[in-house]
């Protein structure tokens, strides 16, 4: 138990300052073109399911999903969370819902690597992605999806732990994820950014060549 503790210490740092950061700040986004839609609909669908009161919920009436309610499970249960539909909790909620992500990327560098600040380089630069991150408080559809589909794949795929047989791999680190990346296109255009980093990073324990590397993420 000391030893799962001890190779997660950067993982722990960086949910620490995560959450500083989402407390600190829920309050501050201004509201975008179409999350109150969601919002909307979510509600529409608790609604629905609870008293079968809401008409036209399974007909889809515009050529565009617009008007579609019935698959808006996120937004039904931010609803049963926020029942005042106060717009900075729902920017709490979002903010929230997007830590697993980081967590389940760096327990997949971390079984890819072995190394802890190595995987750590993950999470930290997807996070200073501005074209993720800003999207998080203010985006329920990309990043609970990408948030979701991340989640459901690391279950139906098993890490691969690092062995003498196995040795870490950047390049198998780079693409377990960028195979998830075409769930969420738009907030995770930027990926070679940070995989980059750490694949160079990394490079120079696994004996690999690190312009190889570099290469690979650009």
């Amino acid at each position: 138990m000391p030893e799962f503790f001890h190779r997660r210490f950067p993982l722990f740092l960086f949910i620490l300052l995560y959450l500083c950061w989402a407390f600190a700040t829920f309050m501050d986004f201004g509201a975008t073109f179409d999350e109150s839609s969601v919002y909307v609909r979510g509600l529409a669908l608790g609604h629905q399911l609870i008293h079968d009161d809401v008409p036209g919920i399974l007909v889809k009436s515009v050529p565009d999903d617009g008007l579609v309610i019935y698959d808006h499970l996120y937004g039904m249960v931010l609803g049963f969370l926020n029942p005042n539909g106060n717009l900075d909790f729902y920017h709490l909620l979002n903010l929230l819902v997007a830590l697993p992500l980081f967590i389940v990327l760096f327990e997949m560098l971390l079984a890819s690597t072995g190394n802890p600040w190595a995987a750590a380089l993950g999470p930290v630069f997807l996070f200073l992605t501005p074209r993720f991150t800003g999207d998080i408080p203010g985006n329920p559809k990309h990043i609970p999806f990408a948030t979701a589909y991340f989640l459901a794949w690391r279950v139906f795929t098993p890490f691969y732990p690092a062995s003498p047989q196995r040795p870490p791999s950047p390049r198998r680190s780079f693409w377990d994820f960028f195979s998830a990346s075409p769930n969420a296109p738009a907030p995770l255009v930027f990926p070679s950014t940070w995989s980059s980093c750490s694949m160079t990073f990394t490079s120079f324990t696994t004996g690999e060549n690190p312009l190889e590397n570099i290469g690979l993420g650009i």
